[in-house]
């Protein structure tokens, strides 16, 4: 943009506005399209540049550089230091200042996932859930570690040298107290914030950012798209692409990832991948590390009982509930999709043991293997969760595999197979089995092996009947693969991307992410031989019979919500005439179900197409 100074009839026009200014000689302007008329009871100070058609009152300026179309009115003290990008809104701001040297949020040391800070990064504002997955849980990676912090360092060391902040094109700021040293990116609305001090609001017109009424924040960035609203309270935290954070959720040292949904409760040192969700006023979680969580009401994850200070951790893996009034004593750690409820004071471990339920019985850990597995809530949030994603499609950051039944768990339950059947088979007569600090009775172990088994049968089956290639040739995702923070892949394709500089890894996880297919091929034909047709036979029959059995399973756990206790409280006024009807007039008839009765079509349809496929 051409600038010009001031010429003596727009100074004597500003005056007689009610405008004054240290040195008029250091206020340029728009060389064309500014209006002398529209800017009223403003003070300039320090360098001061005005872009065409702004519309300024009752502010002090100093040091800014205004674009274009900008309107700015009400500032109670000072606004300073900001490039404020083409129609801006800037109304009704008790201060707002950026000073020479701020980071913005970046560099700040985040204590996530242990409170003694054995696991703290440093924050920017390019963070990912993947590359924040192994800076923070592969500690032993000491120099990707080094490459990484050292990079970050150096990149706020270039935000720490810009000379202003910025607030972003179209940007609104209104209603708020005290504003110092933010960045603001394009399309954010910032309205009603009490403190925001020291962090990054990246913004894009398409995935625009929202900060709330009553909100304070310190050390903090926020990706496009968050929502960070109703007097919630951050420091030292990131808060990722379509997460909200509202009803005055407190978090302290945490990385929320994408389409995370926190409310009420408090978070302390969490490292929450992508779909966690805490929305209880009295949940409390400190020091852990969840994935497509669900913590609930009353539930508290904490590490209270240590000597040597606040060492513990605990970590959930991929689609673990928490149950109301739960408890968990760090340090734990729960195989994905496990049910947890009750008190545990004794640590369980049961990663081995994914789709199980962890239950209190006279103060012992009671595990019931693979339950979980084709449960209608497991199946629910499985499907829920890609209909959940509030990001822009445009290149989100955050790179999530939606499979339920992916390699990474198909592995967990192979090695679960060999771990209960070896169980079973060291104690024949047992009646209990001890297990990661937990026990599990020899019916349910028995059971669960039969359910592990089954998944087995249904992701071959689903692989085979959506016409997936078989690929027996050499290559990532034959061995070892890794749930980084929603990123299932394999871990050959990791270790080269550590070989790497971390902080520049998000194209690299990308080219992966993009590579699914190819890697899931070669990991089910090796698990599988799938090159044999007469086996691809069998595994048809097998698939269709399971579906058979899984769908007669689901069928009855559906029916239990619509029949017997289930009826309970209806008809309020008169039960036995009214219930059946009333029941019905809220809850409809079990065919009506917008989700299981879909669900159990599709099971007879794939079953059926497997029939026809293997004929």
């Amino acid at each position: 943009m051409s600038y010009r100074k001031l010429t003596q009839s727009e100074i004597d026009t500003l005056v007689a506005g009610g405008c004054e200014a240290e040195d008029w000689q250091c206020v340029e302007v728009a060389a064309v399209g500014f209006d002398a008329k529209q800017v009223r009871r403003v003070r300039f100070s320090g360098q001061v540049s005005l872009g065409s058609t702004v519309d300024l009152r009752d502010a002090a300026i100093h040091d800014c550089a205004v674009g274009d179309a900008v309107h700015i009115a009400g500032i109670r003290t000072t606004l300073s230091g900001y490039e404020i990008g083409r129609g801006a809104r800037l109304v009704d701001i008790g201060s707002m200042t950026y000073h020479a040297g701020a980071t913005a949020g970046n560099g700040v040391r985040v204590a996530v996932a242990n409170e003694n800070g054995g696991r703290t990064i440093p924050l920017f504002d390019g963070l990912t859930a993947q590359t924040a997955h192994v800076m923070v849980f592969h500690r032993h990676r000491t120099e990707a570690l080094s490459r990484a912090f050292g990079s970050i360092e150096a990149y706020a060391a270039q935000i720490a040298a810009k000379p202003r902040g910025c607030v972003g094109e179209g940007a609104m700021v209104e209603g708020c107290g005290r504003i110092a040293d933010v960045r603001i990116g394009d399309g954010a609305t910032v309205c009603g914030a009490a403190l925001l001090q020291g962090g990054t609001i990246l913004s894009r017109p398409d995935a625009p950012t929202e900060v709330g009424v009553g909100v304070m924040a310190r050390d903090f960035i926020l990706a496009p798209g968050a929502h960070v609203v109703d007097g919630s309270f951050i420091e030292r935290c990131f808060v990722g692409e379509g997460c909200v954070v509202e009803q005055g959720f407190t978090a302290i040292d945490c990385l929320l990832f994408a389409n995370g949904m926190f409310a009420k409760g408090e978070a302390i040192s969490v490292f929450a991948a992508p779909h966690t969700a805490s929305h209880h006023k009295s949940s409390l979680s400190i020091a852990c590390g969840l994935s497509f969580a669900n913590i609930g009401s009353g539930s508290n994850m904490s590490n209270h009982a240590y000597k040597l200070g606040a060492v513990h951790q605990s970590v959930a893996e991929r689609g673990c509930k928490f149950g109301s009034n739960s408890y968990v004593q760090a340090p734990a750690h729960f195989g994905a999709y496990s049910m947890i409820t009750g008190e545990h004071r004794n640590h369980p471990d049961t990663h081995a043991l994914p789709f199980s339920y962890l239950m209190e019985e006279g103060g012992q850990s009671m595990l019931i293997p693979a339950v979980n597995l084709f449960r209608t809530g497991t199946l629910r949030d499985a499907r829920k969760w890609p209909q959940r994603d509030r990001r822009s499609a445009d290149r989100p950051r955050d790179l999530i595999c939606y499979d339920f039944l992916n390699p990474y768990l198909i592995d967990r339950i192979l090695s679960a197979i060999d771990l209960l059947t070896q169980l079973r088979d060291s104690k024949p007569d047992a009646k209990y089995y001890a297990f990661g600090n937990c026990s599990i009775h020899r019916h349910s172990l028995q059971k669960g092996i039969t359910y592990y088994r089954e998944a087995l049968d249904v992701f071959v089956g689903d692989y085979l009947i959506s016409g997936g290639t078989i690929d027996p040739s050499d290559g990532p995702g034959r061995g070892a693969w890794i749930d980084l923070a929603g990123l299932v892949i394999p871990v050959e394709e990791l270790e080269v991307i550590v070989r790497g500089d971390l902080f520049k890894a998000d194209q690299a996880f990308r080219q992966v992410y993009m590579r699914y297919a190819e890697y899931l091929a070669r990991f089910i034909t090796d698990r599988y031989d799938l090159t044999d047709a007469d086996k691809r036979r069998v595994y048809l029959d097998r698939y269709a019979t399971t579906l058979e059995t899984v769908r007669h399973r689901l069928s009855k756990e559906a029916a239990i919500e619509f029949f017997g206790v289930s009826q309970i409280s209806f008809g309020m006024d008169n039960p036995e005439r009214d219930r059946q009807s009333d029941f019905l007039q809220v809850r409809g008839e079990i065919t009506a179900d917008p989700f299981i009765t879909p669900l159990l079509s599709e099971m007879e349809r794939k079953a059926e197409q497997a029939r026809q496929l293997r004929e």
